[in-house]
């Protein structure tokens, strides 16, 4: 496996894989998909297809009891189409088509990055936490591969199931590669936390996690970004600038 790549991106299917990404330096900014719930990879292929042209543009609120490890500090809001869940960005105090404007700008400006830095990169890590199979995988990254020609495309998918202590499945063919490890990835605490289910067992993800890092490549367009989020962070804690490089 290349344990160096230009660009790690989360493939869902829940935040747990850019609480990672970000726990071991692999994350260069936040995407369309972070901190989102992707229930389909047939749907994420097509956003792709189409720009995310459609994404978050019909919607309804949804009552999160049914999602495991839930918490209302925002709302629920399901892409309908797109089958994604948005937990972590619409404010309970304010209403949904007020706030819908901003989200998609935000979502704009998070695939326009996002596109930009898949352009410039020659190598690209995604990585997952679904249980599709690896059938599911190739369909995927084979239509990737298409929208954008000649990377060296990973996937590193790590499968729940108890009591397991660790299965890999490998595939390859050319410039793609499938890393499946089905493992117990219940967190070793209380199991009843809602904290500990989204962080899930952390020394399966340290295993498989510890030795891959990022390429020079983009180490000063990173420092820029990690700059302006700093400085932003600080004017908008003193109510000095609401500023649109500081988003959740």
């Amino acid at each position: 496996m290349n344990k160096e790549f230009d660009l790690a991106l989360s493939l869902g299917n829940n935040c747990k894989p850019t609480f990672y990404l970000k726990k071991f330096k692999l994350f260069s900014f936040a995407g369309p998909l972070d901190w989102m719930i992707t229930d389909s990879l047939n749907s994420i292929a097509a956003l792709f297809k189409e720009n995310f042209a459609t994404y978050f543009v019909n919607t309804k609120e949804i009552n999160p009891e049914h999602i495991k490890g839930s918490k209302k500090t925002h709302r629920y809001i399901r892409d309908i189409k797109n089958k994604v869940v948005s937990m972590h960005h619409f404010p309970l105090d304010i209403p949904i088509e007020k706030f819908k404007p901003r989200f998609l700008k935000l979502l704009k400006r998070r695939f326009e990055k996002m596109h930009r830095f898949i352009k410039m990169s020659e190598s690209i890590l995604f990585l997952s936490c679904r249980d599709e199979t690896i059938e599911d995988f190739k369909i995927f990254l084979k239509e990737f591969a298409n929208i954008y020609p000649g990377k060296k495309i990973t996937l590193i998918n790590i499968r729940h199931k108890a009591d397991t202590r660790g299965i890999i499945e490998k595939f390859s063919l050319k410039n793609i590669e499938i890393i499946d490890y089905t493992a117990d990835d219940t967190h070793p605490g209380d199991k009843t936390s809602e904290n500990e289910y989204w962080t899930g067992n952390i020394v399966n993800w340290e295993t498989i996690l510890s030795n891959i890092r990022l390429s020079n490549k983009f180490i000063i367009l990173r420092l820029v970004m990690k700059m302006k989020h700093v400085i932003c962070k600080f004017l908008n804690s003193y109510g000095l600038l609401r500023c649109k490089f500081y988003k959740k």
